[in-house]
């Protein structure tokens, strides 16, 4: 196995470990016999604070699956970026249990908006890595395609960062931001594909090659050519 799959394979365990611990912070206060009004809006606060550290983290690793399925070399300070990518990555489910935990306080907020933020900041910096020392296919400058990875990216990150700091004002809010935001990128994503005729890699993943369209003329073409070459010869 080369050392970017084992890169990939140890990124892709990660975010799966991260993503999973979120539901460990969905939980009510067992002295309570009764599941009342409040309890209920308990529950709901904890789901709400669940979905969003979900979404943040799946916008991550679409990202970072993204970049990292086109890599074609691998460098010591790549491996060193990824890491400290990774513990902003699981400081994400912890800090959303703290949060729900010291629901209210300045503090805690403060380290959960850190966690997002240092995962977002050292994904982008790993990026320009990336495009900086071509280490991605294909890459010989910015094309269109990578401009707009790269500008989808940034946009996501902002997305879930928006959504993050107003849930402490109104969950709801926080609600509409992420389910605007991803309907708005989806949009422009499609756009973009239609635009550009972009394909993601994962287009061809049954293994089909890709349809040869040839014209009539062209067949004319090879046809008055090889009549030529018969003449030649003869």
């Amino acid at each position: 196995m080369k050392k970017v799959d084992r890169l990939c394979a140890l990124t892709d365990g990660v975010y799966a470990i991260a993503i999973t611990l979120l539901i460990f912070s969905v939980t009510l206060n067992h002295s309570q016999t009764v599941f009342n009004e409040a309890a209920a809006k308990e529950l709901l606060y904890h789901i709400i604070m669940y979905a969003i550290g979900f979404i943040g983290i799946a916008v991550l690793w679409f990202s970072n699956h993204r970049t990292y399925s086109h890599i074609v070399r691998y460098r010591s300070r790549l491996g060193t970026l990824t890491m400290v990518h990774l513990f902003f990555v699981v400081l994400i489910p912890a800090m959303t249990s703290i949060t729900i935990h010291y629901e209210g306080q300045v503090l805690p907020n403060l380290f959960y908006i850190g966690a997002y933020l240092g995962a977002m900041l050292t994904q982008s910096v790993t990026l320009a890595y990336l495009y900086k020392h071509k280490l991605l296919e294909g890459i010989r400058g910015m094309r269109k395609e990578e401009v707009y990875d790269a500008a989808h990216q940034w946009i996501m990150n902002a997305v879930v960062c928006g959504a993050v700091v107003f849930v402490f004002l109104s969950p709801w809010v926080s609600v509409a931001i992420l389910v605007g935001g991803m309907i708005v990128a989806t949009i422009v994503q499609n756009h973009f594909n239609k635009k550009y005729h972009y394909i993601d890699d994962e287009d061809n993943s049954g293994g089909e090659e890709p349809e040869v369209t040839i014209s009539q003329e062209q067949i004319d073409g090879l046809i008055k050519k090889l009549q030529g070459l018969q003449k030649e010869k003869k």
